[in-house]
């Protein structure tokens, strides 16, 4: 059961909500904070670079798996 205002109604277990903001630093209560999983998306520049990074050097090790004998 869940309730929404005033009312209890059944749900399916396997419904997901997700909700998005623009917030770079959202604050919940800790209410939403425990029957919630928080997932920050937010990636800063040397975040970035990091991850361009990684994607070298896998693109690199795949191409020599593909091309060395």
């Amino acid at each position: 059961m869940i309730r929404i205002g005033d009312k209890e109604i059944e749900y399916n277990p396997e419904f997901r909500f997700y909700i998005t903001t623009k917030l770079s630093n959202p604050h919940y209560t800790p209410e939403i904070s425990t029957k919630t999983t928080i997932v920050n998306f937010a990636v800063k520049e040397q975040g970035k670079l990091r991850l361009l990074r990684e994607i070298i050097v896998l693109c690199h090790t795949v191409l020599a798996m593909v091309y060395l004998p």
